[in-house]
């Protein structure tokens, strides 16, 4: 099992606490004294200091495609752990990214499904702790030669941060070198062709799923300031399948999910859309999106029929 990080210093890092002669509560690594708190709080202090040194260290990357010409697949939410994961869909989907030629692939979010999101998810998955999921994702995803996948965590992988501390994206990296990690429920990616090159964010924003599907990405681009823009916009959570072409000038999608409708799904009236997608797109010499073509691959489930048991 994955431990829990241990109690550090709020101002250094540095786990060497105790007390120098008569000085209590010191940290011997850099000779700071903290006033006592409880075990909890220097957790929450360690964990903001970790966040803000990963944000330091953020940088955008950058993908490279000949031509003018940009396709690539999506996919998301797979929910690794989950009884109701569709690792047949998610197969499916790279052997057509295989035959298509497509290299980069990108996941926004919910590589797991987590733990403790809602009451009886305990009973909904088959792989409990972050180890086993990370160990289940690493195991099932599919691997082909020639591809890599781009991802980020979502709610139900953060489920372990917020409880323990635990990052799983470096660890399905260290032991998947072709899932790369970049981000928590953000990150921008740099498409650069020869003619120009385009941002293309992948998000997974909170709250529910609203009346009219288009409502909740409608609100997320209404927010953006025209500096923050990308030009385009992969919203995973949803598990809705959605296109709105040049929104504010930005190309969006509700890109559906990998795993089927769940009891729980059930229960609050959500709907799945389950497939993957493939999009190409031209860019301009202006740094501008000129041509975007979205195909969408359905699954539709199979009805469970209860044969009628004569006694």
């Amino acid at each position: 099992m994955i431990e829990n990080k241990k109690t550090v210093c709020p101002e250094c890092g540095g786990s060497n606490l105790g007390s120098n002669g008569k000085i209590k509560n010191i940290c011997r690594d850099c000779g700071k004294q903290w006033r006592k708190m409880h075990h909890s709080q220097l957790k929450e202090q360690a964990f903001q200091a970790q966040i803000l040194e990963l944000l330091e260290k953020k940088t955008i990357p950058i993908h490279r495609y000949h031509g003018d010409i940009v396709r690539f697949g999506v996919v998301s939410d797979t929910h690794f752990g989950s009884l109701y994961e569709h690792e047949d869909v998610l197969h499916l989907a790279y052997k057509i990214f295989k035959e298509e030629g497509i290299d980069n692939v990108y996941h926004p979010g919910d590589m797991c499904d987590g733990e403790k999101m809602y009451r009886g998810q305990e009973y909904e998955i088959y792989a409990h702790g972050a180890d086993n999921q990370v160990g289940a994702c690493c195991d099932r995803y599919p691997k082909f030669k020639g591809i890599q996948t781009y991802f980020i965590l979502g709610s139900h992988d953060l489920s372990f941060y917020k409880q323990s501390g635990v990052n799983i994206g470096p660890k399905i990296t260290e032991k998947r070198p072709d899932l790369i990690y970049i981000g928590q429920e953000e990150a921008d990616v740099v498409i650069r062709t020869k003619r120009g090159e385009i941002v293309l964010r992948m998000v997974h924003p909170g709250g529910g799923t609203a009346y009219a599907l288009s409502y909740a990405p409608q609100k997320y681009i209404e927010s953006l300031a025209g500096g923050q823009k990308p030009n385009v916009l992969l919203i995973g959570h949803y598990h809705k399948a959605e296109y709105l072409p040049c929104y504010r000038n930005i190309f969006a999608c509700q890109v559906g999910s990998i795993q089927g409708q769940t009891p729980y799904m059930k229960r609050m009236k959500l709907a799945a859309h389950v497939g993957f997608w493939i999009f190409e797109l031209r860019v301009g010499q202006d740094n501008s999106v000129m041509r975007f073509k979205a195909e969408f691959f359905a699954h539709y489930e199979s009805r469970t029929i209860q044969r009628e048991i004569k006694i």
